[in-house]
């Protein structure tokens, strides 16, 4: 069995796609968190939030 053969097996892409989103969403938070403790982001404020989120989507 080589890699080909794996990642063409539905589960282990799958597991391996859910890795990759999971990984995305915990470093976003993350980033979210540290700017909030930072006090740039205000949470309770959508609009600022919003905001905030596209600038950092840009910047990666």
């Amino acid at each position: 069995m080589n890699i080909t053969y794996n990642l063409r097996k539905p589960q282990i892409k799958t597991t391996l796609i859910a890795n990759l989103l999971l990984s995305i969403t915990s470093i976003f938070y993350l980033v979210v968190a540290i700017l909030n403790q930072v006090g740039t982001i205000n949470l309770f404020n959508p609009q600022s939030f919003i905001q905030n989120s596209i600038m950092i989507s840009m910047t990666w």
